[in-house]
């Protein structure tokens, strides 16, 4: 039972959901099932450890329904009934935490039910709480409408034969406008997703229709909504990378936005700067280095690094970084006093690539190798980043044999793959062909070709770690 659902779900529960589910169960509103109410009793006992043992299908019928003969179904019946409770109670707390949600719907039962003096009674509350909120989000906007078109269905309802007085009022026009904000706002961060996916992934997302949009919508038109505003200008970022000064506007106004943004749309706000940081550096704008650490540094100060464990991705990215700044103290500090906040699922994997990634920079090449030996990757990105490195620790070590084997599994590994669109395939296989050629050219140790390489990995504006390649034609021309 331990593997159940029942039991998953159960170890995803804080113990305040506990305490409260607890009462959720016992309330006959929602349960009136005593068999129902001991299973979850037994089951509240176990977390939040549930010990294989403690949760054996047998034991549990046995401590409930003592002096009963065991009844598997009976007790898949009390385990799925129990789950249903818990889904319910999920959804409850869900429900609760949308903003106007239950206001909506108790506007709409009045509005039916025509208890129209508590119905005009509410409005005028609901409305001014909306009003009076800071955060002017895609749900604000939507619960704006929502109120403003059951106000209207109220109106039409009582005004039957006085229609043209309807027709003319302003907030006719304003629920228009909210609406549409409502949808920019969703369209817009659906949008930014499709990009960044088709970024990393060889995935084919048909966008015609919201680029259509796109090219129509006026800005001047949501001028009074400050986070539409940095939306439109974050999808801009992925439409326009060479304004620059669009990046610098959208970190300014995210700080001066900071009280008036939930911490979801703040974090997806950074992520973004970090992606269109890491796009300029693989271009090679690399005044985005400091850029890139400073976006790291602000998101662990505020801690909108993640919504609750730490990404593997961005922790790698804040590792990489501070190394490439040379910042070797303070990347040893994140990488041991930042690893519990990692999922246990990629932890290992993440920290000990780190790890060797920091002694790869000390030029502790053996240890390095040694440390990437405990890796064991999961995600394809993570494959490509150990062989590289990999790469570079055969090439420092004079493991010349082995680099070229290494070198020809990872060239067959990037053709065979199909995930990984054409753009990231040749960045990786123009970092293996270069470095294949400075493999060999090492040891020749010709000027000439040297400067020829050098010449056609400076003009590459895609490659793989360019600076490293760099470097090693310096120390081959010394």
């Amino acid at each position: 039972m331990n593997n159940s659902i029942l039991i998953e779900l159960f170890k995803k529960f804080t113990p305040k959901e506990m305490k409260e589910f607890e009462e959720f169960v016992h309330s006959p509103f929602f349960n009136k099932n005593q068999s129902v109410t001991k299973l979850f009793e037994y089951i509240r006992k176990q977390y939040p450890g549930f010990k294989a043992h403690s949760v054996e299908k047998k034991l549990i019928y046995s401590t409930i329904f003592p002096d009963v003969e065991y009844n598997d179904g009976f007790l898949r019946t009390l385990m799925f009934n129990l789950s249903e409770l818990a889904e319910r109670y999920l959804a409850y707390i869900r429900f609760n935490s949308v903003p106007f949600a239950e206001d909506r719907y108790l506007l709409h039962e009045l509005n039916e039910r025509e208890c129209d003096k508590l119905f005009e009674r509410k409005m005028k509350e609901i409305l001014k709480e909306i009003k009076e909120t800071d955060i002017q989000n895609a749900g604000y906007f939507y619960s704006k409408f929502a109120v403003e078109h059951e106000y209207f269905y109220y109106l039409s309802r009582t005004n039957l034969d006085k229609i043209e007085k309807l027709v003319n009022r302003p907030d006719v026009e304003e629920m228009f406008y909210h609406i549409t904000y409502f949808y920019y706002f969703q369209a817009i961060r659906h949008y930014v997703y499709f990009l960044n996916r088709r970024g990393l992934y060889q995935i084919d997302f048909k966008t015609e229709l919201f680029e259509d949009i796109y090219k129509i919508i006026d800005p001047k038109y949501f001028q009074s909504v400050p986070l539409l505003n940095l939306y439109y200008d974050v999808l801009t970022l992925y439409l326009n990378e060479d304004n620059f000064a669009n990046y610098y506007n959208i970190k300014k106004n995210a700080v001066e936005l900071e009280n008036k943004i939930t911490k979801h749309e703040l974090i997806w706000i950074y992520i973004n700067l970090q992606n269109f940081c890491d796009k300029m550096i693989m271009k090679g704008h690399n005044e985005f280095l400091e850029e890139l650490f400073d976006i790291y540094k602000l998101k662990l100060e505020k801690k909108i690094y993640a919504w609750q464990e730490m990404p593997a991705k961005f922790y790698g990215g804040v590792v990489d970084i501070a190394l490439k700044l040379k910042e070797f103290k303070w990347a040893k500090d994140f990488i041991e006093n930042y690893k519990d906040e990692l999922s246990p699922k990629s932890r290992d994997y993440v920290f000990y690539y780190s790890l060797a990634l920091y002694e790869f920079s000390l030029n502790n090449f053996e240890s390095s190798l040694e440390l990437l030996s405990k890796v064991k990757y999961t995600e394809v990105y993570q494959k490509i980043e150990l062989r590289c490195l990999m790469a570079e620790l055969y090439y420092e070590l004079d493991m010349d044999d082995v680099l070229l084997s290494h070198i020809d599994a990872f060239r067959h590994f990037l053709m065979n793959d199909k995930l990984i669109p054409s753009g990231k395939k040749e960045t990786y296989s123009g970092f293996i062909k270069y470095i294949k050629a400075l493999s060999i050219l090492k040891n020749k140790k010709s000027s000439e070709e040297v400067y020829l390489l050098t010449k056609k990995i400076s003009d590459n504006p895609v490659i793989f770690n360019k600076e490293w390649l760099l470097k090693k034609l310096e120390t081959i021309s010394d």
